[in-house]
């Protein structure tokens, strides 16, 4: 998808009963493309002097995103209800994906996974440290040639 070819818009905007013209940079914050259709396809939209451009991305990431030809159709819309988009508003964008191998698409997903449940392990045995069973004490008792004492119980957990 880095190299998926890219189509650049001009939108047209109608503002009250004047005729169709292109958008200035403030209108154009505005307006936004939406997908119609039902489609594993993102899109990634870029504003460049009163232009938009469309460029094809992957969904979530390429694991899920669907090899092939496929269509995607976008409806330009404004999020500014005095600005009235042209009536000729849709796009339809062809789009063929070629295949990868599993770990080009899927490698980067797997190895996060397993860094994340390797920290997640690690600081749950940081919390949840297993030196003692439960209800255990540590008893000690010193003994010299000349004295012996009761052993003594240490009622408080040792931190090691």
């Amino acid at each position: 998808m880095q190299h998926a070819e890219t189509i650049t818009v001009i939108p047209k905007i109608k503002v009250g009963d004047l005729p169709p013209r292109a958008a200035t940079p403030e209108e154009l914050k505005d307006l936004y493309f939406e997908k119609l259709n039902d489609t594993n396809i993102g899109i990634d939209v870029t504003e460049t002097d009163g232009k938009m451009i469309i460029r094809p991305s992957t969904f979530i990431c390429a694991c899920f995103t669907k090899t092939g030809t496929d269509k995607l159709t976008l409806a330009l819309k404004s999020k500014n209800k005095n600005i009235t988009v042209d009536a000729n508003n849709k796009i339809d964008i062809q789009v063929t994906i070629d295949d990868d191998s599993f770990w080009a698409k899927c490698g980067t997903i797997i190895l996060t996974t397993l860094a994340i449940l390797f920290l997640l392990w690690y600081l749950f045995g940081i919390y949840k440290k297993p030196r003692f069973c439960k209800g255990a004490e540590v008893v000690y008792t010193k003994t010299t040639p000349l004295v012996e004492r009761n052993p003594k119980a240490i009622c408080c957990p040792m931190v090691l």
